[in-house]
């Protein structure tokens, strides 16, 4: 999975603002700090006009209802931000890795700071925002922040898409759901990470760690291995979702369901898929099957009159044949059967 993305720093990636003041304005020099020490920790403070600071690329979306709230209770002790220094080409850039609608709120010129530079800007948007330890980020922006960096799985996600299916990747805003943008990174990206744990587990024996005592597991075959196998294996899923529902099925249209690109869908698909009535077998075969949209329950007895085409009547079916079940159960049983009955 190798990536074209360039992961160095660039000044004009930089998000600035007129109306809350961020400039982006680099400084000279470093801006004047007070360090504490905290044990073997070190804490830069220090504080910055709003007019040098400015947000990456990888920052959430702004809330302007969250902004007002914290505006009409703004505290100077709940003031402090985290602003990032990079040094670039002789002068010096801040932007804000964590904070950024508190500064915003700020009523004041400048902002005090906890200076941050010992990892990467979007290391530390994704550290302060570890989805173990706070509940304030998506799986959408933590996707995003892992495309600004860089990530190879983020990176080969976006890329395949665009080239193989022109399909541009938008963040899942008001504002790109209601253009109809494909606003599921997410969803792909979690389908992509659950093959990439079955592919490696698959070529992997366990063992126990010596030092922490637990279990871990070592693969039997090279990581390029797994990489290959793991794209390969994503890439069947999307030629049959895309094959069998169309690409614009999985573009917003405002529905919940559409905000996702139906991720319980995906999932049915993607377990059908890896199952002993499938095992990845020739993505067109599997296309041509479920486009018949022959259904009958467990794909046997007299079939159903009207095809079941849509993603709408794959869920009506499973609803009502498979009740019991959980939707992802259902979904897998309406795919099987018409599948079986496709295959025939």
């Amino acid at each position: 999975m190798k990536s074209s993305i360039n992961k160095k720093f660039n000044p004009k990636e930089l998000i600035t603002s007129e109306e809350w003041g961020f400039c982006g304005e680099p400084l000279d020099k470093p801006v004047k700090k007070m360090v504490l020490k905290n044990g073997n920790q070190k804490l830069e403070l220090a504080v910055l006009d709003k007019k040098n600071l400015s947000l990456g690329p990888y920052q959430r979306p702004e809330d302007k209802k969250r902004i007002n709230n914290i505006r009409e209770n703004f505290h100077e002790d709940a003031a402090i931000i985290n602003v990032a220094e990079i040094p670039y080409k002789g002068k010096y850039y801040y932007t804000i890795p964590d904070g950024q609608h508190r500064a915003k709120a700020q009523p004041e010129l400048s902002c005090p700071c906890v200076i941050t530079n010992t990892l990467p800007e979007a290391d530390l948007f994704l550290l302060f925002n570890n989805p173990k330890c706070t509940k304030t980020t998506s799986n959408d922006d933590r996707f995003w922040a892992a495309v600004y960096k860089g990530d190879e799985n983020a990176t080969y996600l976006v890329e395949y898409l665009k080239g193989k299916w022109n399909i541009e990747l938008a963040r899942n805003t008001k504002e790109n759901v209601k253009k109809g943008g494909f606003v599921a990174a997410a969803t792909l990206e979690g389908n992509l990470k659950r093959i990439s744990t079955m592919v490696s587990n698959s070529h992997s024996i366990p063992y126990k760690d010596k030092e922490t005592g637990r279990i871990m597991r070592r693969l039997t075959v090279s990581q390029a291995t797994v990489s290959q196998e793991v794209e390969e294996k994503f890439e069947c899923l999307c030629e049959v979702m895309f094959g069998t529902f169309g690409i614009t099925t999985f573009h917003s249209d405002g529905t919940q369901g559409s905000r996702t690109a139906y991720s319980q869908m995906w999932s049915a698909m993607r377990r059908f898929l890896n199952s002993d009535h499938c095992r990845w077998m020739d993505a067109s075969a599997v296309v041509e099957a479920l486009k018949a949209g022959q259904f009958s329950r467990n794909g046997r007895g007299k079939k159903k009159s009207d095809p079941v085409l849509t993603i709408a009547e794959y869920i009506h079916e499973g609803k009502m044949n498979w009740p019991e079940l959980q939707r992802v159960d259902q979904l897998f049983h309406v795919i099987l059967s018409i599948f079986k009955r496709g295959s025939q």
